[in-house]
């Protein structure tokens, strides 16, 4: 596994600093790819949120496909407690967060027509 810490403060102010990270992905032997990003708007209490009826998103470079086996694998995880660990995000909260929906053009110019 590895990881990427990339900012999200908009193309302006942090776009070639993501533009840069992204660069640096080895490109090959990468199946799979987890964004995570801090919730602005909704409160999350030890949980995670997961875009709800959300196939893809679409990108300056075409649309980024989601792998809705692992979206339902993890909606069905459950934490030592049994407590859920990923919850839905509708498709309104969804279109009013913007650190995830940054990434995506950069993920997406970088993995081409890779699935994740």
């Amino acid at each position: 596994a590895k990881a990427l810490i990339c900012p999200h403060a908009g193309y302006r102010y942090a776009g070639p600093t993501a533009a840069w990270s992204f660069k640096n992905i080895p490109q090959a032997g990468v199946s799979r790819v987890f964004i995570l990003g801090p919730s602005h708007h909704v409160h999350f209490r030890n949980t995670c949120a997961l875009p709800q009826g959300t196939t893809h998103y679409e990108t300056p470079f075409g649309p980024l496909i989601l792998d809705q086996g692992v979206l339902n694998d993890l909606r069905q995880a459950r934490g030592a407690q049994g407590e859920q660990l990923f919850v839905a995000l509708n498709n309104s909260q969804d279109e009013d967060e913007h650190s995830v929906e940054m990434q995506l053009p950069f993920l997406k110019m970088m993995m081409g027509e890779q699935n994740f």
